[in-house]
């Protein structure tokens, strides 16, 4: 990471300098920690980096310098969003389409089934009463 900003002489991190500026607004490492999606423990060792580098004694301290400098401060009720974890998030008409699908497959599957278990194949019999228990149905094993 890269020092930013007016506090880039005390080698203040990107992140660190995000944290410093909550500590400003007098936020406590769990808010920080849920405003930015990290760990609690992650806030306390970048505030620890932070009072060290800055050679500061407390938290307070931390604060009024934080205050001090100009630009830092973010806007009251900014938040960023997470980046998502499948390329699905707001794609419903795909989802949609990939349901249906499914349900499909599933059904002609079904119709399979029940035309072996009306062969009188006693494997697929239970095939059969399993499927028709739903999808989370074990097969023996």
């Amino acid at each position: 990471m890269e020092a930013v900003g007016p506090v880039k002489g005390a080698g203040v991190t990107e992140r660190e300098a995000e944290i410093l500026a909550l500590i400003a607004r007098h936020l406590t490492n769990a808010q920080i920690a849920d405003a930015l999606f990290i760990s609690t423990r992650t806030v306390e060792t970048h505030v620890s980096a932070m009072l060290r580098k800055l050679d500061l004694a407390d938290r307070r301290s931390l604060a009024r310098q934080a205050e001090a400098v100009p630009g830092l401060l973010v806007k009251s009720g900014s938040r960023v969003l997470p980046v998502p974890v499948t390329s699905f998030i707001g794609r419903a008409g795909e989802r949609a389409a990939l349901a249906a699908a499914l349900a499909e497959h599933r059904d002609a599957l079904a119709r399979l089934a029940v035309t072996f278990a009306r062969l009188g194949c006693p494997y697929q019999q239970a095939r059969t009463a399993r499927m028709a228990a739903g999808p989370l149905a074990q097969e023996p094993g």
